[in-house]
């Protein structure tokens, strides 16, 4: 109920939202209705970035043989808008663009029962966000390029081979940090 009041939601909309995070795996609800973020397991976040590598690089795959124009020249705006944030040290902008980023790949993909399994996936993994150091930011941007190059040249091998990269690139910086 206090969701609701300070959000402005109703309170069935707001009851409705919670229980699908929380069928989701982005929150717990527990008992006197606390809700919290889940505390991911490195096995649990482990098998969420393997199955990350298998859906997202599949969708990247399909997305490389159906892109357009527009798309492409909109990613290519989306990396240089994450190079001025990364600069600007604006890591929750450099995020939300990422989250574009990759979720523009998926549109183009046109698997339209796969975008709400990535959804779920991202849902489960954000908490991770929070192991990444100022360092590490950087590290793994790289792929966005290679990944637009390979789709805009229509090469779904090499377009899911470096969202893999990617992929796995983020899992390597952050996996070290999650309690076994």
């Amino acid at each position: 109920n206090r969701l609701s009041l300070e959000y402005g939601f109703g309170f069935t909309s707001t009851s409705e939202g919670l229980r699908r995070l929380c069928a989701e795996g982005a929150i717990e609800i527990e008992p006197k209705k606390a809700m919290r973020i889940p505390t991911l397991s490195r096995g649990a976040a482990e098998d969420i970035c393997a199955v990350r590598a298998l859906v997202e690089g599949e969708a990247t795959a399909y997305a490389a043989q159906r892109s357009t124009r527009a798309t492409v020249r909109k990613l290519k705006a989306l990396i240089t808008a994450m190079d001025g944030f990364l600069e600007l040290d604006s890591f929750s902008r450099y995020l939300k663009a990422n989250r574009e980023f990759h979720f523009t790949i998926y549109g183009a993909a046109e698997m339209h029962l796969m975008v709400p399994i990535i959804e779920m996936l991202w849902l489960q993994v954000g908490p991770l966000q929070t192991y990444y150091t100022p360092e590490s930011r950087q590290l793994g941007h790289e792929f966005h390029t290679t990944i637009v190059a390979a789709i805009a040249a229509n090469d779904p091998e090499a377009a899911k081979e470096a969202m893999v990269a990617d992929i796995r690139s983020g899992a390597d910086l952050l996996l070290p940090f999650v309690p076994e």
